[in-house]
Order: structure tokens, then C-alpha cells, then sequence
């Protein structure tokens, strides 16, 4: 195991430091591990919310990840959740993780001596494989740019000397054994999500033994004529409207800005290949370009052939100008009312360890698994037959201590504790430690380039997976405040994915229920209890609420019974129930399934392509995953973009009236405002009928709205 370069001193670990190192039996159960928790570097999803420590307590415990699937019954709380909504997920990633031993490969030393390549069967496969690129590059099927003589390049360096300088390369890193870092710009960056694959576009030749040519000293953007070219321009975004006043005046319908117009080559390249790398090293070493003139000249080309130039130019461009004006108006926290927070969850913290003490018989680290083990099997005897890990260890992960707090007090009061350490150390101590000295406000960065759906993500703090309904999520939310003398706005879509599958499926219940103003999930409990919609009980509408959005996830009958706490037979029948009532989402499925597989990717209304390369797998389990993903992405794509235009409109209103109101946060379907008190009518108007009229769709799209002094009673 060597460690990345300039991480620490390289250590090797044969079969017994690999157990050791993770608890386990054999180093065979390291693929276990990796199949839950993930690889971000091999692009191995893993199971979300499972890091390293819950997947080896999981191995440890169930030896691996067949015999945990089979035996899910027996994880308690939010790890069952977890791995019963995932199992599909975890069986690709397993699979991922499996290196292949038995491939058909024959190895003859002689062939690998460099000589003159066969053009003529070149060119044919070339042009067989559409290789476009390539097929520019070459005349014959010989590179244009290149002579090769007596089996030499035209820098007449040994093969062996090629090899041997990257080998030396520091950017290569060895780690688990096999090979990560940049060797010729092939490793640059780690895949922004699981589905790293092509997608029928022209790709780089990564692998061409021609050198790229030299890298240019380009500043951050340049001007060409009327256009302003740069990679990642709002991360250089005071530079540039200090250079350029006139680019914050960019709104939806100039096809520039005043004379000039904007072009960002990561943003380009991610609407053409959203499941690749796009840092601009690896983009002018992948595709041979050496300047940011020639990367724009390419991208522009593809994008209009892909038709993909409208939602570059109309739709993304602008949002990253909206994008930094947020990021520069930040958004401000309640920084007392977190350190009182902070005081109060650390004494209600000291007063469960005195508890815990108490009824443990002595004092103990809390915080240590291990202390925590002992007392709780050694001292308190609660299992005799507790798992330990391959160094003696008990196992006292949450799903272990759930499965226990029935036996004794204690348990609950320890998982307790942990919860209020981990909202401190998470939210409530870390929030104040990103306010910015001069502005006072916590400037998150919005990510544009990294989902394959178009969502946006942010981090810095990360934003969007801050949790909605639980007291954590509430205690966060609250510490979220308006500027001084300013009221807290938030909007937010109503139901807006299950209205795109309405518009998408054109199924008739479904749309008519929408346009009548019906409680859809009441709606769809009535049809499919067979009952008048006044009669439905709370459970059957949450019922019916828990298939309306697990049928748009691809919910299986086995994920739905686990959800609502019923038989796997009673799930299978409440979802052909909802086909029978909903016929057009059933079609709309199979649909979307048969375009995926003939296309290779999907689209969402805009027409932003989601790559699919795994929807012909022969893999039944990686294939019924890019199923699923055919099923929703187009649905979640779709809901991403229509708050993408609902805030270049918005913004581009505020512009317009001339409201000093600031819109400061967006998460996934909701904005959030501070808004000058004497501009809330005008604001609240403006900011319903941008988003309710973001898109034309067969069904309203609703906005609801509401008022705070903190996001947690405005949402």
C-alpha cells in the first residue's frame, strides 16, 4: 500500500498488515469493503452515506456483501435503510471492485517492439468506429504530424526511454497495488459520479504516442474578438468584471454581453461529456489543443452539432453569472445564536456522560469504540456472543448499538451523545469558522461542472445535504440568517419531479389530477384503493405519497415494503395498482428505457444529454442500475434546469426593477432571499410568477413562498 506522493512515507503491507489494517479475515474481503464504501478514484459508487468505518464494521460482522444482503432483516435503523435501498448499488460496486483475473489476453514481448503501423487497417478501423478525431488527425491512417522511420519516432527516442520518463513522473502514484495520477493527462482529476464512461461524442485520444504540444502561459481569459474565453471564469470572476464592467449585465435573451459575449471551456466540455474530467491541463494534454482559443474552437463546433449550443449559450452561461453574484453576496449566520447553541448541546453532552458513567459503574471514553465495547460486553454482559474485529475489538457501530437499546438505557444515552457530537462538529462549531473576516458572511462555492443530471451541488460549506426534518437539520437551518433589518424569503417548487413525469408521461389520471388541483397523493390513494378522494385515510394517502416518488426512483416491491413497513406482497400489489391507475408512467418507463438503449444517453426537457453507458450491460445488475437512472434522470435533469432558467429570470427581474433584495441560496428545488422589508410584495411577486413560468409544461408548475427571520421559519 503506498500512500499518495507527499501524503506520508510509502508503507507496504502484505496479507497480515491488510487485516489488520481493516478487521478482516482475508484481504479477499477488501473488495466487500470497497463495494460499500466506494472508490472515488476508480469511480466505484459504494453504498451513499457508508464510509470506511461502517463498511468494515459491516464486513466484519457478515463476512460479506451477499451474506448482508441476505440478512438485512437483522440491521436495525438507518444503515438498513440504507443498504436495502442501495442492495443493487452494492452489488455493481462489488463488481466494480472485482478485478478480472481471466481475461483472454496473450502476451507476446516481441510484438511490443515499435514499428510501422498498418495505415490502410487503420483508417478502416477508424472510420468503422467513427473515430473522428483521429480521422482529422490522419491521412491514410498515418498522423499528420508525425514520420515514423525504422520502427523510430521523429524524436528518434527509444520506446523504453518513453516508458522509463513516465515511469519517473511524479505525479504517478501507486496505491492498494494498482496505478493512480497523471500519466500523459489520463488521471488529472477524480470522476465527479459513477457512470465514467463515453457517450458517443468524439473522445480524447489519451493514449496517442504523439506528444501533445507544448502548454501555452495563458492568463486566467482572454478576449478574441467579441468573445471572452477562460475555464472556469467564476472562479475569476472580480478579476474579470473589473477588466470587463459590462459582464454583469449578461441576461437570458443577449446572445452576449453588450458587444461581447462569454465562453467557458469547463463548462463546454461538461455539457458535452458531463461524466468526464474537465480541468484544463487534462482537457489541452487530452485533446491536443495548447491554448484556450483552440479548446473553444472545438467545443463550439461539438456543441452545435449535438445540439447542445442553446442550453450552453441561454441557459449555463448565464447561471454562471448568476452564480458569482451569489457567491459574492455570501449569506450570513447567526454566529450567537450558534455558540449558544454550542453551550447548551455541550452541557446537555456532559450531562449524558454523567449518566452514561453512572450506569456503566465507572468513567470511560465515550468517544472510543473500543472503551465503549468493553463496557458494554465486558463489564455489562448485553451480548455474549458480540462481534469483534480480527484485532479484538468488540463492533459498536450504530446498527450494533441499535439493535441493543432495548437491553439496557445506557445504549440509547451513548447514541444520543454521539449525535449531539457529531451536529457540533458538523454544523453548530464548524459554521462560524467560514465566515469571511471582512464580509461577515459564509461565501459557499455553487459547483456547475460536477453532476451528470445538471444539479447543482456546493461545497464549502456543503449546502445541499443538510437535512430537512430532523433537529439537526432544524438547529442548522435556524442559524441561517437575513442581512441586519432584512427578512428571510424562501421559494420553494411544489411536487415539481412528480409534475415532470405528468408532462413527460402524458398520462391522463396523473395530468388531469395536476390541473384540477387535486392532492395528488390523495388523488392516487382514491384510484387506487377505489374510493372517493374524501374518504381516503392518512395512511392510504401516506402510502400512496411513498409509490408516487419511489416509482419515479425505480422503487422495487421489496424497497416499498421496506419503506412502509408491510409485506413484500402487499407492495407488489399497491404498485401494479398504480400502474393499472397511471398507465402512461408505466409506458413512459419502458420508453425511456428503449431510448437509452438505442441512443446511449437520455434528455431532459431542455435537451441536456445524461450518458448511460452501462444500458446495454450484460451485467443484470449494472444494467437494471443505468435502467433506473434511464427511468429518472431525464425527471431530474429536467427539475435542475427549470430552477437553473426560474434563477436567470429571477435574477435578471431583480436587475431590471432595481431591487437591492439579494437572492443568496439555492438547494435543490428551493431559493432563499434577504429582502429589504419595503421590497417584499414586489420580491415575493417577481420570484413566484420567474418560477412558475420557468417552463411550459402540460401541468402548472406551483411555487410556494414564505417568511422568516431565519430559513427555518421561512421554509
Amino acid at each position: 500500500y503506498r500512500p499518495p506522493v507527499g501524503k506520508s512515507e510509502a508503507q507496504v503491507l502484505g496479507p497480515k498488515e491488510i487485516c489488520e489494517k481493516w478487521g478482516i479475515e482475508s484481504p479477499l474481503q477488501v473488495i466487500d469493503i470497497l463495494g460499500l464504501m466506494g472508490d472515488s478514484s476508480d469511480n466505484i459508487p459504494g453504498c451513499p452515506g457508508v464510509g470506511e468505518k461502517t463498511a468494515c464494521t459491516l464486513i466484519q460482522q457478515w463476512g460479506n456483501i451477499e451474506n448482508l444482503l441476505a440478512n438485512t432483516d437483522k440491521l436495525k435503523g438507518a444503515i438498513q435503510k440504507k443498504v436495502v435501498e442501495n442492495a443493487d448499488l452494492i452489488r455493481q460496486s462489488h463488481w466494480l471492485a472485482t478485478i478480472v483475473k481471466d481475461a483472454p489476453i496473450t502476451l507476446d514481448i516481441n510484438a511490443l517492439e515499435l514499428s510501422e503501423p498498418d495505415h490502410q487497417a487503420l483508417q478502416r478501423i477508424y472510420e468503422e468506429l467513427e473515430f473522428r478525431q483521429l480521422l482529422k488527425r490522419t491521412e491514410n491512417g498515418k498522423l499528420k504530424t508525425e514520420n515514423l522511420t525504422n520502427g523510430k519516432t521523429k524524436s528518434e527516442k527509444d520506446p523504453s526511454d518513453l516508458f522509463a520518463s513516465a515511469h519517473q513522473a511524479p505525479q504517478v502514484r501507486f496505491k492498494d497495488g494498482s496505478i493512480q495520477g497523471d500519466l500523459f493527462g489520463c488521471f488529472s482529476e477524480p470522476a465527479s459520479s459513477p457512470q465514467e464512461e463515453t457517450t458517443g461524442h468524439d473522445e480524447p485520444d489519451l493514449f496517442s504516442m504523439a506528444a501533445p504540444p507544448a502548454p501555452v502561459d495563458e492568463p486566467p481569459f482572454i478576449l478574441d474578438g467579441d468573445t471572452i474565453i477562460g475555464h472556469d471564469l467564476k472562479a475569476h470572476w472580480q478579476e474579470l468584471t473589473e477588466q470587463y464592467p459590462e459582464v454583469q449585465a449578461l441576461d437570458l435573451e443577449a446572445s452576449g454581453v453588450g458587444e461581447k459575449r462569454l465562453f467557458d471551456t469547463a463548462i463546454a466540455h461538461y455539457l458535452l461529456h458531463p461524466e468526464m474530467r474537465h480541468g484544463l491541463d487534462y482537457l489541452k494534454e487530452a485533446y491536443r489543443k495548447a491554448t484556450l482559443k483552440e479548446l473553444k474552437e472545438l467545443f463550439e463546433k461539438e456543441l452545435h452539432e449535438t445540439g447542445l449550443w442553446d442550453i450552453f449559450q441561454n441557459m449555463e452561461m448565464p447561471l454562471m453569472c448568476v452564480l458569482a453574484r451569489m457567491e459574492q453576496t455570501g449569506v450570513r449566520i447567526d454566529e450567537p445564536g450558534l455558540a449558544e447553541t454550542s453551550r447548551h448541546f455541550t452541557q446537555e453532552m456532559t450531562q449524558l456522560e454523567e449518566e452514561i458513567y453512572q450506569l456503566a459503574g465507572q468513567r470511560f471514553n465515550i468517544a472510543s469504540p473500543r472503551q465503549v465495547g468493553e463496557i458494554l460486553f465486558d463489564v455489562l454482559k448485553l451480548d455474549s456472543k458480540a462481534k469483534k474485529t480480527k484485532t479484538g475489538q468488540y463492533v459498536t457501530g450504530e446498527e450494533v448499538l441499535e439493535g441493543l437499546k432495548h437491553k439496557h438505557d445506557i445504549v440509547g444515552k451513548i447514541l444520543e451523545h454521539r449525535g449531539l457530537k457529531k451536529l457540533l462538529g458538523t454544523y453548530i462549531d464548524a459554521l462560524p469558522k467560514l465566515v469571511n473576516a471582512s464580509t461577515g458572511h459564509i461565501h459557499t462555492t455553487f459547483n456547475q461542472t460536477v453532476t451528470t443530471t445538471g444539479r447543482l451541488s456546493s461545497s464549502n460549506p456543503n449546502l445541499q445535504n443538510i437535512p430537512v426534518r430532523d433537529a439537526m437539520g432544524k438547529e442548522v437551518r435556524k442559524a441561517f440568517i437575513p442581512d441586519e433589518g432584512q427578512l428571510f424569503f424562501s421559494a420553494d417548487y411544489s411536487q415539481i419531479e412528480l409534475r415532470i413525469m405528468a408532462h413527460l408521461s402524458k398520462d391522463e389520471n396523473l395530468v388531469q389530477a395536476f390541473l384540477c388541483g387535486e392532492d395528488i397523493h390523495a388523488a392516487t390513494a382514491a384510484k387506487i384503493f377505489h374510493k372517493d378522494i374524501s374518504e381516503v385515510t392518512s395512511d392510504e394517502r401516506r402510502r400512496a405519497k411513498t409509490a408516487n416518488f419511489g416509482i419515479i426512483y425505480g422503487i422495487s416491491a421489496f424497497g416499498l415494503a421496506e419503506r412502509l413497513g408491510c409485506s413484500r406482497s402487499e407492495a407488489k400489489q399497491l404498485i401494479d395498482g398504480y400502474f393499472q391507475t397511471y398507465p402512461g408512467v408505466k409506458e413512459y418507463m419502458e420508453r425511456s428505457i428503449a431510448m437509452a438503449r438505442e441512443k446511449g444517453y437520455t434528455e431532459t426537457i431542455f435537451h441536456r444529454r445524461c450518458p448511460l453507458p452501462d444500458i446495454n450491460s450484460h451485467n443484470a445488475v449494472v444494467r437494471g442500475y443505468a435502467e433506473r437512472n434511464a427511468i429518472n434522470s431525464p425527471i431530474q435533469g429536467s427539475a435542475a434546469d427549470i430552477m437553473k432558467m426560474a434563477m436567470i429570470r429571477v435574477d435578471k427581474r431583480m436587475r431590471e426593477e432595481g431591487l437591492q433584495s439579494r437572492m443568496i441560496l439555492q438547494v435543490h428545488d428551493e431559493l432563499n432571499f434577504s429582502v429589504l422589508p419595503e421590497e417584499r410584495d414586489q420580491l415575493q411577486r417577481l420570484v413566484i410568477e420567474e418560477m412558475q413560468s420557468a417552463a411550459s409544461l402540460s401541468v402548472p408548475l406551483i411555487a410556494d413562498a414564505g417568511w422568516g427571520t431565519n430559513w427555518l421559519e421561512a421554509h
